[in-house]
């Protein structure tokens, strides 16, 4: 804030309202702004702006009324004016602190997923990592239970321009088809007997963001269906409904079985396998990375 010179200096200090109708003559006028800016101030009038708190945050201020002086209307338009003003800065400033915070929240998040390793094989992750990280390619992980699939799916968001929004897993093998396409897809009110209120799928939920569909070769084929068709057409219809919902989530797919053998003995769609796996990561079992063991004992 300014110190106490000039109309605005005095208004921020003292949070009384100033009106001046003889710029020319009156002291209480900084004229040495009008000389830097060549403008000559006529008239102004000024009154202090508030937080939520009570606070003087700054001051508004209308100068060189067109017509007339400025009279007291004109200064409760001024102080309507500043209050409209002063709930706009304070939301902003609010709205800064939340993203601020919620950068922090993502980097912190971001600091505490790590692919622990050295051995070639973990190397060779990084860098595909670091290469696909910022691209909305689809990509499909391989690797045995416990070989660390769902960290790889961190770290590609994490390091992606998405790392901003939300990421959402969903396991696959966990849900029987009645459920699976709910919770990919959400449901309207009176879907079905449990359907008490409107809800968004994972696939609302993740948009801007990072889906991740774990154990995927589980997925039924009618459910691979309906999955083959989202991806397309990047748009929901929550069970029940009849509206489509754009939808913007980069998908990541994982699994430990091998989809090509799935794809043979026709149990997982050709289409969708083709669409899921522009980019694959395969991330070897421990005991083929003998060298890490000490790293992730430690």
């Amino acid at each position: 804030l300014p110190d106490d010179r000039g109309v605005v200096g005095s208004v921020i200090q003292t949070g009384e309202s100033v009106v001046i109708n003889h710029g020319e003559t009156d002291d209480r006028i900084d004229h040495s702004v009008d000389e830097k800016l060549g403008f000559v101030t006529r008239s102004l009038l000024c009154c202090p702006m508030f937080d939520h708190d009570g606070k003087i945050i700054g001051a508004f201020e209308l100068i060189n009324k067109i017509d007339g002086h400025f009279i007291l209307s004109d200064l409760s338009i001024a102080r309507e004016l500043a209050l409209h003003a002063s709930v706009a800065l304070d939301e902003t400033q609010q709205l800064e602190s939340l993203v601020s915070a919620r950068a922090v929240r993502t980097e912190q998040a971001a600091d505490a997923v790590q692919l622990i390793g050295d051995c070639p094989a973990i190397e060779a992750i990084r860098n595909t990592i670091d290469r696909i990280a910022n691209t909305d390619l689809h990509i499909l992980i391989l690797g045995e239970n416990g070989t660390g699939k769902e960290v790889v799916s961190q770290l590609i968001h994490y390091r992606s321009e998405r790392c901003h929004e939300p990421m959402v897993a969903v396991n696959c093998a966990a849900l029987p088809d009645t459920l699976l396409e709910s919770e990919l897809f959400g449901h309207v009110r009176g879907a079905f007997t449990d359907a008490h209120d409107d809800r968004a799928g994972k696939f609302e939920l993740a948009s801007n963001g990072t889906l991740l569909l774990d154990e995927i070769g589980d997925m039924s084929l009618a459910g691979q269906a309906k999955l083959l068709r989202v991806l397309e057409e990047k748009q929901v219809v929550r069970v029940g409904g009849s509206e489509s919902i754009s939808t913007d989530s980069r998908v990541l797919a994982a699994t430990n079985q091998q989809l090509t053998e799935l794809v043979r003995e026709k149990r997982f769609r050709e289409d969708l396998y083709f669409r899921l796996n522009v980019v694959t990561i395969e991330v070897p079992p421990l005991r083929e990375r003998g060298e890490d063991v000490v790293l992730l004992a430690e």
